[in-house]
């Protein structure tokens, strides 16, 4: 029987998700503890007086300039090892498909958990569409990058205002086709990265304003997404960033055709995949953007 989630099923949620996907204890509990997801968005498929398959979908919009399509995005996809196969998955899909459709979203958007899963989500008419591009810092890149003018803001949840976030992002985003979050949805996606060590850095200046987010570990420095109202403010935050924690290799992850140095670094397709319920052209001649996400 496929059903809404309730709050008594969370116990049950969370042993699947334990079963499922290889996140440490205290994630779970951060996933659920701060309503990160709630019952309401989570479909569940119940077997012998228990959950054994669940998936959550947020709305977000696939935005591209002016215009805001409807859409959802699946995560935290998984059944109990012991009932596989049994299409579970697939009945899990199509129900929230045809929801989602009732409310009016237009495409559906995920991200596979690793290869293997690809060609499962293709069966069900999702495209390896979404890319990013991954650029290798490398020597003189910052040399002549001017300091900050104002101090930037390091993690300070008092202090940096996603809003503020969200409107450096969309400006930033506005000329490529990308998965967008609304502020509220954005904030979570913060505490997200938070939970697993990353941090943000927010720069608002006279050079503009730009925004990081990035985690480190030993003498790497992985910057998950760095966007800014223009490059000269992106530069600025990178070299700060760089320059305080000085790392030995910096690896970023930008929109394809877009943001810092756009036609430097090496396409990575496929990052995240896409259904369109009203055509089944594929998106990816656009070569959208997704990033920032639960996965």
């Amino acid at each position: 029987m496929i059903r809404k989630a309730t709050f008594t099923d969370i116990p049950q949620m969370r042993h699947i998700w334990d079963q499922c996907f290889d996140d440490p204890l205290n994630y779970i509990d951060f996933i659920y503890d701060n309503n990160i997801v709630s019952p309401e968005q989570t479909y569940v498929i119940e077997e012998d007086l228990q959950v054994v398959s669940m998936a959550t979908v947020l709305d977000c919009h696939f935005s591209f300039r002016d215009n805001r399509i409807p859409s959802i995005y699946l995560f935290g996809c998984g059944t109990l090892p012991e009932y596989e196969h049994r299409g579970y998955m697939n009945n899990l899909i199509s129900r929230i498909e045809l929801d989602a459709r009732a409310r009016g979203a237009q495409m559906s958007v995920l991200i596979p958990g690793g290869k293997m899963f690809q060609g499962f989500y293709k069966r069900q008419g999702y495209h390896p569409d979404f890319g990013v591009r991954v650029l290798q810092l490398r020597s003189g890149m910052i040399g002549d990058t001017p300091s900050p003018d104002t101090d930037v803001i390091i993690n300070d949840q008092k202090r940096i205002d996603m809003e503020e976030v969200y409107a450096i992002r969309e400006a930033a985003l506005y000329e490529v086709p990308h998965l967008e979050w609304e502020s509220d949805m954005l904030l979570k996606v913060y505490f997200d990265a938070i939970a697993y060590g990353e941090s943000m850095a927010l720069y608002k200046g006279g050079h503009g304003a730009s925004y990081a987010l990035y985690g480190i570990q030993g003498k790497s420095m992985y910057i998950r997404e760095l966007l800014g109202t223009n490059e000269d403010s992106t530069r600025v935050l990178l070299a700060e960033i760089v320059n305080r924690f000085d790392p030995r290799r910096v690896k970023i992850r930008l929109p394809i055709g877009a943001g810092l140095l756009p036609y430097e670094g090496v396409k990575k397709i496929g990052y995240g995949m896409s259904k369109s319920f009203s055509t089944d052209k594929p998106l990816s001649d656009l070569a959208p953007y997704m990033n920032l996400m639960f996965d």
